[in-house]
C-alpha cells in the first residue's frame, strides 16, 4: 500500500552500516522479540483493492497474523480503557492510523467499520493530541484526514506507551492499518515537512523491546489462514535453506521504501522476458503481484491465461492450481524464490460461494500476477512464499525459501552491528535496479493535476454568501454583525492565514478576542467557508455553551478535556458537528480554486441553550433553531487564504 506524498528536501539519514546481525542471546535470557500472529481476511475484489491502497534490541516481538487470501491483519488495542482494533499490516506505508465513529463513513446505519474497530478520544485517559495534519492519501486519490495523537498501543502482552497515530476523521476507508515501513515515508514528513516520528518499529527500538529497527515475515501459504510477524528477530524453523542479503534500492535519492532488484524470472525452466535489473516493491499491502506489461503478456500466453482489461485481472482454468509447475524469481546471485503455481491460482469460490467460469462452462479462478500501472510490486501471491527479513537500520533485506511445514519455533534476535547472519550469505555483486523505480514526487503531482482540474470545473461554484449561518431566521431581527472581533494572534479582519493555522501545518485555531454585550447570558461561535464549491458553506466548527463573561479563546481552549467521554473541551464549553464530526477542520482550499474567506462568528444569546443539547453534538441546522428568538448581538472575523498550483 503506497501513500503518495510530496518528499521536502531532506538528507537521507539512513547509512548501510553492514549485514543483519542475528545472534543467539546468552542461554539464560530469552531473546528480546515481540512475535505477532497474523490472520488472513477474504476480500471480494482484490485488485480494486490494491489500486485503493497503493500510495505506504536483542529481541522480537512476535506478532499472529490473521490470512484470508489477500489481506493480513492483527488484533491490538489502544487507549485507556482498551479500545480493541484489526489492523491492516502494511510493509508498503509507514503510519498507523484508525477510524472514528464520528466519520461520515463510520456513522452510517450499516456500521461498516466494526470489523475494524473505532477509536474515541474522549474514552481514553493517556490520549493526548499533536496536530490536526495527519493526511494520508493514495493513488487514487482516496485517504484517510484528520489529527495525529498519542496514546497507550498494546498487542499480545506488550504495551508500548504514547505512540503516535493518525485519526480518519475523514475517511474512504473501512480498514485501519498499520504501516511499518521507514518513517521517512511517514505522513507528517511528506505533506508537512516535519521531522519524522517513533512509528511501531522504531518505537520498539526505543522502549528497549528489541535491538535494532528490523522484522521478519512469514505469510505462510494460501492454504493456511495465520503467519507471523517477527519484530527484531528471525525464527528458522520457518525458512529453507540460508537467507540471501540483499540492498535496498535508493528511490528519489534516499531509502524510503522497500525496493528490491529483480533479475530474472522464469516459468519452469522457460525465462520470461530475459535478462532485467528490474526495481520491485516488497508489498504487504497489495493482494497480488505486478509486473511490467510486457513480462505479464508473454506469461499469461504461457499459462493460457485470459486477461479482462475492464477489470486489470487476468484469469486462468482453475485445474491450473493442481498441476505442478513452479514460477521462480531471481535476485542478485544466489538469491531466488521459488513460487509453486497453485500460490498463483486465486478460487472465488471460497471467498464468495460463487464459482466464475469461462464461457464453455469451466471453472474460472484469478490469476496471481497482474500488468503493473506504476509501480512493480511483489505482493502477497509472492510474498507467502518467501520468508523475508526487513533490516530497516542497515537498509537491506534478506530472502529465504518459506517453510510451510514449520513445528518448533527456533528464533535468534537481530542484533546490531556488522556480524553476518549465521545462516545467510550476503548476494554476490548486488546488481543496481536500472529501472522500475516510481517517483512518489510524480505521483503526487498527477492528485494535484487532478485537484486543479476540479477548481477549473467548479471555479463559478463560491461565494455562497446568502446561505451563511448569520442569514437563518434567528438573525433576523440583527442582520448585520455589531459585535467587534478581533485576532490579536493573525491580524486584522481579511488577515492572511499563515500555514500554521492550514490543513498540513499544525492546523491551529486563530486566537479571538471580543467585547462584552449587555443582556448576553452565553456565547456561541460558529466558523465556515462560504467559498467552498458546495451548495451551502462548509461548517468547520461550532462551539456551545461558552460562558458570558468569557470574553476570547486560545487554541488549547479547543482540545478534548482528559478522561471526558463527551464533547466538553479544554475552554470550559462543547463542540457541535463539523462537516466531518471532528472538533475543527483547518482550511484546506481546493486548489487554484482563487481565495477563500473563513468566518469566525461570534454570537451573543439571550438565554442558554438547554445542557443535553449542548452536549449532544448537534448540527449547525438543529442549533440554527435551536437559537431563535435568543440572538441579541453577534459579529465575525475574517481570515483568508488560498492554494496555488507551485
Amino acid at each position: 500500500m503506497r501513500p503518495v506524498q510530496l518528499f521536502f528536501a531532506l538528507a537521507a539519514s539512513a547509512i548501510s552500516t553492514g549485514a543483519i546481525a542475528l545472534q543467539k542471546r546468552n542461554v539464560q535470557h530469552e531473546p528480546r522479540v515481540v512475535s505477532l500472529d497474523l490472520q488472513r481476511k477474504n476480500i471480494l475484489d482484490p485488485v480494486r483493492h490494491d489500486r485503493l491502497r497503493r500510495r505506504k534490541r536483542s529481541g522480537s516481538i512476535d506478532v499472529g497474523v490473521d490470512n484470508e487470501v489477500t489481506l493480513y491483519f492483527f488484533n491490538a488495542s489502544l487507549g485507556t480503557p482498551k479500545q480493541h482494533f484489526r489492523l491492516h499490516l502494511d510493509t508498503g506505508s509507514s503510519d498507523l492510523w484508525v477510524n472514528t465513529k464520528e466519520s461520515e463513513l463510520c456513522s452510517t446505519s450499516s456500521n461498516v467499520c466494526s470489523d475494524s474497530g473505532t477509536y474515541s478520544a474522549n474514552k481514553s485517559s493517556t490520549y493526548e493530541y499533536v496536530g490536526s495534519y495527519f493526511n494520508i492519501s493514495y493513488t487514487d486519490g482516496s485517504g484517510a484526514a484528520g489529527d495525529y495523537v498519542t496514546d497507550n498501543f498494546h498487542v499480545g502482552n506488550t504495551t508500548i506507551k504514547d505512540l503516535q497515530f493518525g485519526i480518519g476523521y475523514e475517511s474512504t476507508s473501512t480498514e485501519s492499518v498499520l504501516g511499518i515501513g521507514y518513517p521517512i515515508n511517514e505522513v507528517q514528513v511528506g505533506r508537512s515537512g516535519k521531522e519524522t516520528y517513533d512509528n511501531l518499529p522504531a518505537k520498539m527500538v526505543a522502549e528497549g523491546l528489541i535491538a535494532s529497527n528490523a522484522y521478519s515475515l512469514f505469510l505462510n501459504d494460501l492454504d493456511a489462514n495465520e503467519g507471523t510477524i517477527l519484530f527484531g528477530g528471525v525464527d528458522h524453523s520457518q525458512y529453507h535453506g540460508n537467507l540471501v542479503t540483499l540492498p535496498i534500492q535508493q528511490n528519489e535519492g534516499q531509502f524510503s521504501e522497500f525496493f528490491i532488484t529483480l533479475t530474472g524470472l522464469a516459468l519452469g525452466n522457460r525465462r520470461i522476458g530475459g535478462s532485467m535489473a528490474l526495481a520491485v516493491l516488497l508489498d504487504t499491502g497489495s493482494s497480488l503481484t505486478y509486473l511490467p506489461t510486457s513480462i505479464t503478456d508473454a506469461l499469461f500466453r504461457q499459462v493460457g491465461a485470459v486477461y479482462n482489461e475492464k477489470d486489470g485481472v487476468a484469469f486462468v482454468p482453475c485445474s491450473l492450481g493442481s498441476k505442478p509447475g513452479n514460477m521462480t524469481f531471481k535476485f542478485s546471485d544466489p538469491a531466488e524464490i521459488v513460487v509453486p503455481i497453485s500460490e498463483l491460482v486465486l478460487d472465488f469460490l471460497q471467498i464468495t460461494g460463487r464459482q466464475l467460469s469461462f464461457d464453455d462452462g469451466t471453472p474460472a479462478c484469478m490469476f496471481g500476477i497482474a500488468p503493473a500501472s506504476s509501480t512493480n510490486v511483489l505482493g502477497d501471491t509472492f510474498l507467502r512464499s518467501a520468508y523475508v527479513v526487513f533490516d530497516l537500520d542497515n537498509n537491506e533485506i534478506s530472502l529465504a525459501q518459506s517453510n510451510f511445514n514449520a513445528t518448533k519455533p527456533h528464533i535468534t534476535e537481530i542484533a546490531k552491528g556488522k556480524n553476518p547472519v549465521p545462516s545467510a550469505t550476503e548476494s554476490n555483486n548486488a546488481i543496481a535496479a536500472k529501472s522500475g523505480k516510481m517517483s512518489a514526487i510524480f505521483g503526487m503531482i498527477m492528485t494535484a493535476y487532478i485537484e486543479v482540474a476540479a477548481s477549473w470545473l467548479f471555479k463559478n461554484y463560491r461565494g455562497r454568501d446568502d446561505k451563511a449561518f448569520f442569514t437563518l431566521p434567528a438573525f433576523s431581527q440583527h442582520p448585520e454583525p455589531t459585535l467587534a472581533v478581533r485576532s490579536p494572534d493573525c491580524g486584522p479582519d481579511g488577515a492572511t492565514l499563515g500555514s500554521e493555522y492550514m490543513f498540513g501545518g499544525e492546523g491551529r485555531l486563530p486566537q479571538l478576542e471580543w467585547d462584552s454585550a449587555p443582556g448576553v447570558e452565553q456565547w456561541l461561535l460558529v466558523s465556515e467557508d462560504p467559498d467552498a464549491p458546495l451548495p451551502t458553506p462548509i461548517c468547520h466548527g461550532i462551539y456551545l455553551g461558552i460562558p458570558p463573561e468569557k470574553l476570547s479563546v486560545v487554541n488549547d481552549d479547543f482540545k478534548p478535556v482528559e478522561g471526558e467521554s463527551s464533547t466538553k473541551l479544554a475552554g470550559g464549553f462543547w463542540y457541535g458537528m463539523s462537516r466531518n464530526g471532528k472538533i475543527y477542520i483547518p482550511p484546506r482550499p481546493l486548489m487554484n480554486h482563487g481565495i477563500h474567506r473563513y468566518w469566525f462568528e461570534v454570537i451573543g444569546l439571550n438565554k442558554p441553550l438547554d445542557a443535553d443539547f449542548i452536549a449532544s453534538k448537534p448540527s449547525r441546522d438543529a442549533v440554527g433553531a435551536a437559537i431563535e428568538g435568543r440572538v441579541v448581538v453577534w459579529g465575525r472575523w475574517m481570515g483568508q487564504c488560498e492554494r496555488k498550483w507551485q
